[in-house]
């Protein structure tokens, strides 16, 4: 594009411990933009065969956006793109901290990691951009805090991303931990890395700030990017609300609307709920706010607190864990709570495939399908089932399937909660008709990062809607999903883009800005609309088909009793069709690509 636009990849193998620099194309950028867009097309163009989860030509893929590690508030994101062993669909997570800014710093925007380590190692890679493997031996079967602390006695001034014992044991919702205390991904990354014997991916730390990365207009970057602080200061969301609070300032709204179910779904909220609203917990846990990584953001949204018996950690659950381990498992302690976070991040286990999974066997022994003694809706279970579900043992190896595969076994597929296979976040779909459609188009299964309506929806950002209605909801997603991966693909933070209301433009202007080329809000749609076509053709080459895109029969069939979204049910039907036709794809939910796009996929 120009001399200021990074390019190089780095491919690095682990079964002949060997990498080389790929260049991408100006053309490839152009197109995919970077982050989630660049990462869907690597990790697509890199098979000839769709791989097994645990293959060792399964691709991990990490890549940074162009923005990353700029002065534009919220942009130290970076994507991560394999296939998941807990769905068998594309697995797609957005990181935090300042692990994708120091590879940019190096001169990276991503890797390609493939084959599998011929015993347990880690992957170093310095300040050159140079990557070493390592051994790990005297790593394995520690958790990810103890991980962390030797990682930093071995290697100095370091970032990392670490896999627990869940990873090691390939539980198949395993996450990966950064700098051993902010635990993300979905879909059983960690477990991915587990499979290729890798415990950690460790970079040195050398990034200065956002001038170490280049820009093509720096005083037209300045410009926009105060511009976009003062709309961040008057939004009452961003500055106001997350800012304080955190996404758990989200609990107050959801229930009173009736959106937070309980115990798997099958119960509407309750005034135990209260106890968790977040000026209560403000004020009982002295929580302040946190940075996750010093690239000017100026919401600072992380959560802060310091807890007792598990020093140094600090980070406090967010909404998704607050709702899958406490809220959605019949507990409203946020001390329990919070030490299940903790040891979920200990082992390296998504929160909410966790909490889902034990939610999941505890209605089917409420229902007498099946009778596990040590198992009922309790806070002490809870935290032992961790322990359990990480090691693999007793009841724990049959736990770390997952709700859908548990669910299955036990010949009861209608008590898990899921689409696709990836567990449902927080939300009832009864209650907001846009959000439903968005859990069950997404292609990496239910999820809210790709296509936040709630928003709308519930909090009215930008604008309020009637979370019932059914017409124009399609097309609202459509333009929501988009937005989604556009700012996964710069590498921007989308709560810094709740207060930009949907404007596209903003982010285009950020794009010229960095790389001096310029681009539209049309430009980046189109993009956008490409990516999710990718994505859904990865899927539909391994098995998917448009029978895929529902929910589970409860939410179709079984309204609630009580509370503001009580006596609904999802009507599915009457939003596919539309749907597709808003995405331009076939009846059965296909995309339709010319002959010359055709061409490009090459899995």
């Amino acid at each position: 594009m120009t001399n200021n636009t990074l390019n190089k990849i780095l491919l690095i193998n682990l079964s002949t411990k060997s990498n080389k620099l790929i260049t991408i194309s100006d053309n490839i950028l152009y197109e995919y933009i970077g982050g989630r867009g660049l990462g869907v097309k690597l990790f697509t163009s890199f098979l000839s065969t769709a791989a097994e989860p645990y293959e060792a030509n399964n691709p991990v893929v990490i890549t940074t956006g162009p923005l990353t590690g700029t002065s534009i508030p919220g942009s130290n994101k970076y994507s991560l793109i394999t296939r998941s062993p807990l769905t068998k669909a594309i697995c797609i997570s957005s990181g935090e901290g300042f692990f994708g800014v120091e590879l940019k710093h190096i001169g990276l925007i991503g890797l390609i990691i493939i084959g599998k380590a011929s015993n347990l190692s880690y992957l170093l890679i310095n300040n050159q951009g140079n990557a070493v493997l390592k051994d790990a031996t005297l790593l394995k079967g520690r958790d990810n805090f103890t991980s962390w602390e030797i990682l930093k006695k071995w290697e100095g001034d370091i970032h990392a991303l670490t896999i627990g014992n869940a990873g090691e044991n390939k539980v198949s919702f395993a996450s990966l931990v950064y700098d051993g205390e902010i635990n993300f991904t979905e879909g059983g990354m960690g477990a991915v890395l587990g499979s290729k014997l890798l415990k950690a991916i460790v970079i040195q730390k050398g990034y200065k700030g956002y001038n170490d990365i280049p820009i093509a207009n720096p005083l037209e970057l300045t410009k926009i990017v105060e511009s976009a602080k003062n709309k961040i200061k008057i939004s009452p969301v961003t500055y106001s609300v997350l800012s304080k609070f955190n996404t758990i300032s989200f609990i107050n709204i959801l229930n009173q609307l009736g959106l937070l179910s309980t115990k798997n779904f099958t119960q509407p909220n309750t005034e135990e709920i209260y106890s968790l609203y977040a000026e209560k917990l403000y004020q009982k846990n002295k929580i302040r706010k946190e940075i996750c990584a010093n690239n000017y953001c100026i919401v600072g949204c992380g959560l802060n607190k310091n807890i007792q018996n598990y020093k140094p950690f600090q980070y406090s659950p967010d909404l998704k864990s607050i709702w899958a381990l406490g809220i959605n498992c019949g507990i409203f302690d946020i001390e329990y709570i919070t030490k299940a976070y903790i040891n979920c991040t200990k082992h390296g286990l998504s929160p909410l495939s966790t909490g889902s999974v034990i939610a999941c066997a505890m209605e089917l022994i409420n229902q007498k399908i099946i009778n596990i003694a040590d198992l009922k809706f309790n806070p002490t279970d809870l935290i032992h089932l961790i322990d359990k579900i990480a090691l693999k043992e007793s009841i724990g190896k049959h736990l770390s399937m997952g709700a859908k595969k548990f669910a299955e076994a036990n010949d009861a597929p209608d008590i898990a909660m899921h689409v696709k296979g990836m567990d449902i976040p927080i939300i009832d779909p009864r209650g907001a008709v846009g959000q439903a459609l968005g859990f069950a188009t997404a292609n990496e299964g239910a999820s809210y990062d790709t296509g936040f309506m709630i928003g709308m929806e519930a909090f009215a950002i930008p604008k309020k809607i009637d979370r019932f209605l059914y017409n124009g909801k399609a097309d609202l997603l459509v333009i929501k999903q988009n937005q989604n991966i556009i700012e996964d693909s710069l590498g921007l933070c989308k709560l810094t883009g709740l207060a930009y209301n949907n404007n596209i433009e903003y982010y285009a202007a950020f794009l010229t800005a960095v790389i001096g080329k310029t681009f539209n809000a049309d430009k980046l749609n189109k993009s956008a609309q490409k990516i999710f076509d990718l994505e859904r053709i990865f899927n539909l080459s391994v098995g998917f088909s448009s029978k895929d895109d529902t929910l589970p029969k409860r939410f179709c069939k079984e309204p609630l009793n009580k509370g503001l979204s009580a006596n609904k049910i999802v009507n599915l039907n009457k939003l596919l069709e539309n749907y597709y036709y808003v995405r331009k794809w076939d009846s059965n939910g296909c995309p339709t690509l010319t002959e010359e796009e055709e061409k490009k996929i090459y899995f």
